[in-house]
């Protein structure tokens, strides 16, 4: 079962994603960036959600701190409203998807699973390069 962390300072969101994704993936919720550090550190996850804005932040202040201590930990952002612009800022800055929320069980979903899948295959690519890196300096 995938490990989602949310973050999220919006009570509402949080249920209705886990409503949504309940008997598919296993969702942990953070309120804040205090939270979110304390349950990627303990618990870890497979993809991480983070709402366009929560308590005292924004999205790309928490997509900075996870990209450095977890490069390659897929990230969506979820936002009430959706727009060109914004979607084009989100994938610029690195993250896997942009998504406006609440969305259907099937886009959830897909969405996840294409991040897993992502991140499997960027973590196996990173592991040949190191056995490759090793072998040529013996």
């Amino acid at each position: 079962m995938p490990r989602i962390l949310l973050l999220t300072a919006d009570e509402n969101e949080a249920c209705t994603l886990q409503e949504i994704l309940g008997d598919y993936a296993h969702l942990v919720h953070a309120r804040n960036l205090w939270e979110m550090r304390s349950r990627l550190e303990e618990d870890g996850c497979d993809v991480f959600f983070c709402a366009w804005a929560f308590y005292r932040g924004f999205w790309n202040g928490a997509f900075q701190e996870v990209r450095e201590r977890y490069p390659e930990l897929p990230v969506v952002v979820l936002s009430h409203t959706s727009g060109a612009p914004e979607w084009l800022e989100v994938l610029e800055a690195g993250a896997f998807d942009f998504l406006r929320f609440p969305c259907q069980k099937p886009t959830l979903v897909g969405v996840v699973e294409q991040a897993i899948i992502s991140h499997e295959a960027r973590k196996a690519r990173n592991f040949a390069g190191l056995r490759r890196a090793e072998e040529m300096q013996h």
